[in-house]
């Protein structure tokens, strides 16, 4: 790792309503460097790291790249300046194959008209015409050339992809790698990665952070966005940590330790082991039986399970994701139907119930992706706090919904189980939380419900 820095971001102020995103933060990063960026759900991490992929524009401050002043008004700026981003929830197409997601947004005309020369040799000079090599940028896609690019990038950092693969066949994992493929296939300096471990297991989040490693060796400077302690210690040779918008300090990884990342990060000593008392369990809360589940290609996935779950009881359902946990998670909230099977709560039948009787029952749920199946992004933080009472007569003004009540309400939430980034539950939309953030008001909004059986993923 060398000391010369690559990217440094000075004195940056970021606000929204009501909000100090960050507050004077001055970051840097040197050449062939793992740098965490540590700090609690809200501390302004994934902000920071947008402004510097161009997806926000600084209130103040300034960012240099190789001592230069860079100036970026989009991300295609950043990816032009040398810096990639993985983002946490991955921006690709499943039904495009590895490598046309690779290209997607690039100029890749036919063979025939690339600017390598061979298209002269092969079909004549009337294609190395320049207003035609224009006009064919525009209109002609050539994969083959890049696909062959892309086949030898991936097999020459170990990645064992198969670029002609369709994403959605692939896994977590894997479609992860085809986002550090993408950057790498932009020839990024800089690489960003927004709590990239979040979906992995644990075998999975080795394998990345030995590809991290291998990037780093070959000079690229690597960023990790992450509240995890453990990834650091693993992965990173220094770490910045922020605290509520503010840098409280930058740490060479192996000169500390858990206890001082942690005391950082918060503010005061954390206990790493609670002490719990022990809860007697009661009668069956939920009994399935013989669950079957089948995916979307008619596949069983879900083979006779047997669960039943007590009063009280905590019940850990473990495996390599993509093993059916899902569509049993699905089936025992009353959001997916079982192939067969029985399902009861509190000793009454609900197999083929709808997930209004679930809910009616007291079924609570945290479904895998907050996003698409946790919340409606673009309803306010009050309208996805009672997304499931809207019928309460807490809530009700006659025909129609009291505000008032649905917004103190939703305040109450955000206040007990510290949501952070809301300056108003009725102007801001949930999908403008960032990710635990997010993850903090489903869990307030099922739990606030006190469900007989609160299931989560």
């Amino acid at each position: 790792m060398s000391t010369d820095e690559v990217i440094r971001m000075e004195n940056v102020t970021k606000t929204f309503p009501g909000v100090v995103a960050n507050d004077d933060v001055t970051f840097s990063v040197r050449k062939g460097e793992i740098h965490g960026l540590l700090g609690e759900n809200g501390a302004g991490k994934s902000t920071l790291m947008k402004i510097l992929y161009g997806l926000y524009s600084a209130d103040e401050g300034k960012i240099l790249f190789d001592g230069d002043p860079l100036e970026m008004d989009s991300p295609q700026d950043a990816i032009d300046a040398g810096i990639g981003m993985v983002h946490q929830h991955f921006k690709l197409i499943p039904r495009l194959s590895v490598a046309k997601n690779i290209v997607l947004g690039m100029r890749e005309p036919a063979s025939m008209f690339r600017s390598d020369g061979t298209a002269t040799e092969r079909i004549g000079s009337w294609t190395s015409s320049q207003p035609l090599r224009e006009l064919a940028s525009r209109f002609t896609l050539g994969l083959e050339e890049p696909q062959a690019e892309i086949q030898s990038l991936a097999d020459d950092y170990g990645f064992d992809i198969d670029a002609r693969a369709s994403v959605w066949e692939l896994g977590v994992g894997e479609q992860q790698r085809v986002e550090i493929l993408k950057a790498l296939y932009r020839d990024v300096d800089v690489l960003i990665l927004d709590e990239p471990t979040a979906v992995l297991t644990p075998g999975e989040a080795e394998r990345l952070f030995d590809t991290l490693r291998q990037l780093a060796d070959r000079g690229m400077s690597i960023i990790i966005i992450t509240h995890k302690l453990d990834e650091v210690d693993s992965v990173t040779d220094r770490a910045t940590i922020l605290r509520e918008g503010e840098q409280v300090g930058t740490v060479v990884t192996e000169e500390t330790d858990s206890d001082e990342l942690a005391r950082m990060m918060v503010g005061r000593d954390v206990l790493f082991n609670v002490e719990k008392d022990d809860v007697e369990t009661g009668t069956a809360v939920l009994e399935a039986t013989n669950l079957r589940a089948e995916d979307q290609r008619g596949i069983e996935v879900v083979s006779g399970i047997d669960l039943t779950i007590d009063e009280g009881e905590i019940v850990g359902l473990a495996g390599v994701s993509g093993n059916g946990q899902k569509h049993l998670a699905e089936m025992i909230a009353g959001t997916r139907d079982p192939a067969d099977g029985n399902i009861l709560l509190n000793g009454t039948a609900v197999t083929d119930a709808s997930a209004r009787t679930f809910i009616d029952r007291g079924v609570s749920f945290v479904p895998e992706d907050r996003h698409v199946e946790g919340c409606a992004g673009d309803l306010s933080v009050m309208h996805n706090s009672v997304m499931k009472r809207y019928g309460d007569e807490a809530f009700a003004d006659g025909p129609w919904l009291d505000y008032d009540a649905t917004a103190d309400y939703a305040e109450d939430l955000v206040a007990d189980f510290d949501v952070r980034g809301i300056s108003d539950v009725t102007e801001i939309d949930a999908g403008e939380l960032s990710g635990g953030n997010l993850q903090k008001l489903i869990l307030a909004r099922e739990m606030a419900r006190d469900p007989d059986l609160l299931v989560a993923q």
